[in-house]
């Protein structure tokens, strides 16, 4: 009954609001058309579909299905649903997306066409930040234009939200939902609100939206922090125990030994604020000026308590190695480790547009476009994570059943027949080396006189072996000693302004643009972290090898059940209770000790901390026009950008002078006494971006794509910082150094894409597409063997804790530092195939879709010297069904996504890190009570899926974590 180009217009029009680049869109319509107002799933997807068709360059697209409501509570849940796009998860909970196999940080994602910053340390945008109720669309561009912001090797993802004009009434909803997570089985609000209205005569309108949600979760986890490679384990001596290794069935050069053992429970809190204002005025018919602010809040509390053992390859024992090189098996009489880490973030951002949109001729149109915006996160300067650990000596026994997912520890619980005893209670010798006389204080430290002190005031021998209780079994509660704590406190500050002013000038069938973007961009990442104070005692408090005693901390248990991560085989065999307590608390306890009135919260900022500064200045024009081949209509789009980007790198820097002992398992740096030291570089570079977009329409319904073009991401802001920062440094063992480079070069690709669409009705269509990318200039983890300074060893020539080797008879210490290199070249390319079919007037509908991906730098496993492969590739596919008819609707939705590289990224080691295939189920269900009232229910993952990566081979569990379904219902009404 209605054409369909104008009614979608309409719609598009009235829903989603007028992006920047298409300003005709924010013009009048047809009175007879603009009353039109459709909602619900199939409207959503009918917006979507004519998005898709319409544009220039290959477009996908998801619209709301009506104000205020989008398909799905969180953004990148819904664009996970696109062809080619996959999302990384926090807590169960989408939160970046990868696109074409291009992680995070290659997708720039701007908001109504502006690019937007954001609280993370990288340049990957939080998902999280923003809530769907404020959002109207997302458009997911996956191949380059000449007017858009450049940065997104795999996609540009541009969010519109609604503006009041556009609507042009009165328009009020909400939303009120009760939200449980299974696992942690509380019910918390969501709420959202959205009021726009047009006055005088039409041509002031305002828009104010508001959104609060809560949410409270638990998450279950198990890793293993890191396989550390070719270590050094042991010879094999097949005739008896005395040798390290009692079977070896190794097939390949190397051999793999867990580091770290950890699991966890934690309970989290976090609430999310939204809030947009829009304010626009349009005299007339030809100007119209639009200004908006937008501020959103993400509060996250979470209280981590945590089991850990940590091996050492040198003091294993019974190891069995198996055809990979994994040890699956082995003992080592080591430390039992209590774990509390509780922390608290704020993410706060902020936004102020104006827009101007003038049509000076009936030929020309002028745009220009600012944005102020600031992403902050902890705004309030407060410590914001607090860790302490507590344990004994003890011995356990790390397994890999065959056929378990989750490895397992066993022999844990006290024995005293295991001979285990604690060390003299002030028998550490490095006691007297770790807090040197301070001149700046009245009385000066020593924390082994404090030692000794405590002895004498408690009736204690000094020298005396706490041999534990004498009954086996369970924690042995009166060892507990201090071990660690850790106070640190992260800011990040993301400053943007941007500036764009764009002229359009159309004749006939033609437009051409031309416009220049300035761009000013500041991102610093700073750190307060007690160990970088000149007298920390983050590790120095190792109680089982001096003090002090816990006997006055509170403490508690912590006990999982058979339900812990039971999606995987194997959590049978997983520890069940450990010791739970306040780190707040535990400070109390043993900072007295050292020193009356002593703190360990820090006073200056660590040399993590950095800043990056970088001006871009764009100059770019584009030409589109339509024309005939074979009688077939043509529509051309070509354009370039020229961008010249300048960086400024500023970092903190210490200049390390030495290592010492903090225990016999630890070492420390040691620095010049000067402190921190500023670290600035500089660099300058130029690019060019042409593109080239071709769409023929064979028929009516039948639509040829082609694409070639030049593209960019750039360095990750972390890359870019210069100190050199040390690491792990283990007696005898692994030292580890990272550092940025600031000489960095942005990766650029060449693109070739190929696609054929068919638009057989309303709402159905098959789509089919083809995508080349060479990647130039790849960033990829580098690793170097070097010294630093000159700084000696002293656990070489067989030193250690009480008889360190002195400097001039020492080893140079050799620090594995690991640095971001350009590398090699790349090529990806892939196949995506989509399809949406409604079942004529049944009300029936499904979409399906499936992305296929190669590349020629794949992880090779037997190289473990490998530091160049494509991360977050991988084939991915989705399938949705849905019913609309009448008061009712449904949907459910799967996606699955195959396993991947996700990066050189173990905790210890750096080694690779893969993600096991994923597959997820959610659905929702709505009814509509009234026209204008509705309920809702809503699940997400309800088959209760989890997590698990693994190392280079399958038996290396890396992370496995489970947070369980989540479900909402609520109401919502729209007037």
């Amino acid at each position: 009954m209605f054409n369909k180009n104008r009614l979608s217009q309409a719609v598009l029009t009235a829903v989603m609001g007028a992006a920047i680049s298409a300003p005709a869109l924010a013009q009048g319509t047809d009175p007879l058309i603009e009353e039109v107002y459709v909602t619900g799933i199939r409207a959503s997807l009918e917006r979507a579909m004519d998005i898709k068709r319409e544009s220039s360059g290959v477009v996908d697209a998801i619209a709301a299905e009506d104000i205020g409501r989008f398909p799905d509570a969180n953004l990148a849940e819904s664009l996970q649903r696109i062809s080619g796009v996959s999302i990384d998860r926090t807590a169960g909970e989408g939160n970046s997306v990868t696109v074409r196999g291009f992680g995070p940080h290659f997708n720039m994602v701007t908001t109504n066409g502006r690019q937007m910053p954001n609280s993370s340390a990288g340049r990957a945008f939080n998902f999280n930040d923003l809530a769907a109720e404020l959002v109207s669309g997302v458009e997911v561009q996956k191949t380059s234009s000449a007017a858009n912001p450049s940065g997104g090797i795999g996609s540009t993802i541009n969010i519109t939200t609604a503006k009041p004009l556009d609507i042009g009434e009165l328009r009020l909803a909400g939303s009120l939902k009760g939200v449980t997570d299974t696992e942690e089985g509380s019910v918390t609000p969501e709420i959202s609100g959205l009021v726009s209205n047009v006055f005088a005569d039409g041509t002031i309108g305002v828009l104010f939206a508001a959104s609060y949600q809560q949410r409270k979760y638990e998450q279950e986890r198990l890793a293993v922090d890191g396989w550390r490679v070719n270590q050094n384990i042991g010879e094999w001596h097949p005739e008896g125990p005395e040798g390290a290794i009692l079977e070896n069935r190794n097939t390949t050069p190397n051999t793999f030994i867990a580091q770290n053992y950890n699991i966890s429970v934690q309970p989290t809190e976090r609430e999310r604020t939204n809030a947009n204002l829009v304010f626009q005025f349009a005299p007339n018919d030809d100007l119209t000026v639009t200004a908006d602010y937008m501020y959103s809040e993400l509060h996250v509390d979470a209280q981590s308590s945590q089991f850990g053992v940590w091996f050492n390859a040198g003091g294993v024992s019974d190891v069995i190695i198996n055809e990979n090189g994994t040890v699956i098996d082995m003992y080592e009489e080591g430390t039992f480790d209590n774990i509390q880490n509780w922390y608290e973030t704020v993410s706060e951002n902020q936004s102020f547009g104006l827009n101007v949109n003038w049509d000076i001729s009936d030929n020309f149109n002028l745009l220009f476009d600012a944005n102020f915006a600031k992403s902050e996160q902890n705004p309030g300067g407060e410590f914001n994570q607090f860790q302490g650990i507590v344990g004994y000596g003890n011995q356990q026994r790390f397994q890999i059943v065959d056929g378990a997912e989750l490895p397992a520890i066993t022999d844990i619980e006290w024995d005293p027949n295991r001979g285990r005893a604690q060390a003299p209670f002030c028998g550490n010798a490095n006691w007297g080396n770790i807090l040197p006389p301070d001149e700046d204080v009245s009385h000066p430290t020593n924390a082994q006189q404090n030692c000794l002190d405590y002895a004498a005031a408690n009736g204690i021998d000094p020298n005396a072996i706490d041999p534990g209780p004498s009954q086996a079994g369970g924690i042995a509660e009166s060892l507990l000693r201090a071990h660690r704590n850790d106070i640190q406190h992260g800011n990040t500050v993301d400053k943007l302004d941007q500036f764009r002013l764009e002229g359009t000038w159309t004749e006939d069938n033609v437009v051409l643009s031309a416009g220049l973007m300035f761009t000013d961009q500041s991102k610093e990442n700073r750190v307060m972290y007690n160990a970088h104070e000149p007298r920390n005692v983050v590790e120095q408090l190792a109680g089982f090898y001096g003090y002090p005693v816990l006997d006055d901390l509170p403490y508690g248990y912590t006990t999982i059940g058979s339900g812990f991560l039971d999606q995987f085989s194997g959590n049978e065999h997983l520890p069940q209770q450990w010791i739970h307590y306040n780190p707040q608390d535990y400070f109390d306890v043993i900072w007295p000790q050292i020193e009356e009135g002593y703190s360990q919260i820090p006073t200056e900022w660590s040399p993590t901390s950095y800043k990056i500064e970088e001006e871009t200045l764009a100059t770019y024009v584009q030409l589109a026009f339509d024309t005939e081949v074979a009688n077939m209509p043509l529509h051309v789009r070509t354009g370039a950008r020229f961008e010249t980007t300048e960086m400024t790198s500023h970092g903190n820097g210490q200049i390390l002078t030495g290592l010492r002992f903090t225990d016999p398992t630890s070492m420390a740096p040691v620095y010049e006494a000067s402190g921190m030291t500023v670290i600035t570089e500089t660099q300058k570079y130029n690019v060019l971006l042409p593109s080239l977009d071709l769409r023929l329409d064979i028929t009516s319904d039948l639509t040829a794509r082609f694409h070639a073009g030049q593209s960019l991401s750039r360095p990750g802001i972390g890359d870019l910082q210069a100190p050199i920062n040390i690491g792990d440094t283990r007696p005898q063992g692994a030292m580890t150094a990272n550092s940025g480079n600031p000489a960095l070069k942005p990766f650029s690709a060449t693109n070739i894409d190929l696609g054929l669409e068919w638009y057989y009705n309303d709402l159905s269509y098959v789509s089919a597409g083809y995508f080349l990318k060479h990647i130039d200039d790849f960033i990829v983890g580098g690793t170097r063997e070097d010294t630093i300074n000159n700084v000696t060893d002293p656990s070489s020539n067989g030193g250690d804790i009480n008889n360190p080797t002195p400097a001039d008879q020492a080893e140079l210490a050799m620090f594995s530092i690991s640095y971001p290199v350009n590398g090699e070249s790349a090529r990806v390319e892939g196949i995506e195939l989509a399809i949406q079919h409604t079942f004529g007037d049944t009300g029936f509908g499904v979409g399906a879709n499936a992305t296929m991906v190669t590349t020629n730098r794949e992880l090779q496993t037997e190289d473990v010297n490998q530091r160049f492969a494509i991360t977050g590739l991988s084939d991915s596919a989705n399938l949705i069904g849905f019913y609309e008819q009448g008061p009712f609707s449904a949907r459910l939705a799967y996606n699955w996504r195959d396993k991947f590289l996700q990066g050189f990224s173990q905790l210890q080691g750096g080694d690779a890190v893969i993600v096991e295939d994923y597959g997820q189920l959610d659905i929702s269900l709505g009814y509509d009570i009234t026209d204008n009232i509705s309920v809702h229910l809503e699940g997400i993952n309800i088959t209760d899926e989890g997590y698990r990566s693994h190392g280079r081979y399958k038996e290396q569990l890396y992370e496995a974590i489970s947070t369980g379904p989540r479900y909402a219902i609520g109401v919502r009404a729209t007037f």
